[in-house]
């Protein structure tokens, strides 16, 4: 399970640099075109990007961490924030170039979600007994 939630958050990660890179690069010239917010659409391109990274960040985590968390805990969180970065960002990208507001609705399914999987993982943590984690004598 590890794997998988490192996995996933090296690839979204990458997609967050790219994506990123698209909206600083190329977004800023093409959106003034064709959409008269285009301010407002680059702000929330770049809201997105960041809540992936930070999100993506999270999920290499709990891939590192390894035997500190429970592999059920490790589980869910890794599935909570992958569909979390679907409903929020993703939503937010397709509104971006599409215009259609529709794809804005999941948008605080995708919050919401960000919000359980911390609240997994501090669970998690909190629960896991101490004594499973040894430290070097010194």
């Amino acid at each position: 399970m590890w794997r998988l939630s490192y996995s996933a958050g090296a690839v979204l990660a990458l997609l967050a640099v790219g994506l990123g890179a698209l909206g600083t690069h190329s977004l800023e010239e093409v959106l003034p075109k064709w959409f008269d917010d285009s301010q407002r659409r680059l702000e929330a391109w770049h809201s997105a990007v960041f809540w992936q990274a930070v999100h993506s960040l999270a999920l290499i985590l709990v891939g590192l961490s390894g035997s500190r968390i429970s592999a059920a805990a490790a589980r869910w969180v890794t599935c909570i924030f992958v569909a979390a970065i679907g409903l929020f960002s993703f939503s937010i990208y397709i509104w971006v170039l599409s215009g259609i507001g529709f794809f804005v609705a999941p948008v605080p399914v995708g919050g919401v979600l960000f919000m359980s999987g911390w609240m997994v993982l501090a669970v998690s943590a909190a629960r896991f007994p101490d004594d499973s984690v040894t430290l070097p004598h010194s």
